[in-house]
């Protein structure tokens, strides 16, 4: 196996509760078995010195379809004003695509969030490996 394509950058996305796409990627595959690794680091600021709770949507979709994903979920009482916390969601993935080109993507989505003043997504990767 070699890498295919590799993608990584640390522009700020900003994360809400409308679907954002921080990082795609398009190959050409022969139909052979790929194995994709994908990770994004998730800065979050709970606005208040008070309970905060999130939960968010990170999903790893090939051709605008949902391939895998996992809930980053997680409450608890803020002890200063912009408490700053960081989530690295990651996921790897096999799959093995129809001979073409394909669209591979991660996407992000705030599901739910209490006291939270924003989300930020800033150092993304995405690696296809076949």
């Amino acid at each position: 196996m070699s890498i295919l394509s590799s993608a990584e950058n640390s522009t700020l996305d900003p994360i809400s509760g409308t679907p954002t796409v921080v990082l795609s990627q398009t190959i050409t595959t022969t139909g052979q078995e790929l194995k994709l690794d994908s990770i994004a680091e998730l800065d979050i600021i709970v606005t208040l010195i008070a309970p905060y709770a999130y939960s968010i949507l990170y999903e790893l979709r090939e051709d605008t379809v949902a391939i895998a994903s996992l809930t980053v979920n997680n409450e608890g009482t803020a002890t200063s004003l912009a408490e700053p916390h960081t989530e690295i969601p990651n996921l790897t993935w096999t799959e093995t695509p129809a001979a073409g080109s394909h669209t591979y993507d991660i996407q992000i989505t705030l599901i739910s969030s209490t006291n939270i003043t924003s989300v930020t997504a800033t150092t993304k990767a995405l690696n296809i490996i076949g």
